[in-house]
């Protein structure tokens, strides 16, 4: 990103795992983040700890074509298209893997309490794994 002086949001995150074995893991968080411009194009951009391992999150917002990029304890790179299957990777200290997203649902609506919804389905190693929703609520910080 070349502006990295975006607006400051604040972030409610809320994701559902469906796994194809049959269990459901629901993750809530509330986070600080940053709405940034490039080209036109807003992208969401916020940090997580995890275990003490930080990783940073920046989402395209688009309602077409979009991208979820992980950095940190975790690099990944999760296409989102909602013609289209598209081909992604995560990256760890074990090495490089492939994954494939279906993406069924891709929402962006950008006003005073934004939002960004997607559901897809992912695969690794060509074993679907589960049915995952990702909805994003955000809002700029009052000065």
């Amino acid at each position: 990103m070349s502006n990295d002086l975006g607006a400051s949001v604040n972030v409610r995150l809320v994701s559902t795992i469906d796994y194809t074995a049959g269990e459901t893991e629901r993750i809530e968080m509330w986070l600080d983040g940053q709405i940034v411009e490039k080209n036109n194009v807003k992208y969401l951009r916020y940090t997580e700890e995890h275990e003490s391992r930080t990783i940073t999150t920046t989402i395209k917002l688009a309602g077409q074509q979009s991208f979820i990029m992980r950095k940190g304890a975790v690099n990944m790179r999760l296409p989102l298209n909602i013609t289209q299957r598209e081909t992604g990777h995560y990256n760890s200290e074990a090495g490089s893997i492939p994954l494939w997203v279906d993406t069924h649902r891709l929402q962006y609506t950008y006003d005073n309490k934004s939002q960004f919804d997607v559901q897809y389905d992912l695969y690794v190693g060509g074993q679907q794994t589960g049915t995952y929703t990702l909805n994003l609520t955000f809002t700029e910080e009052s000065s």
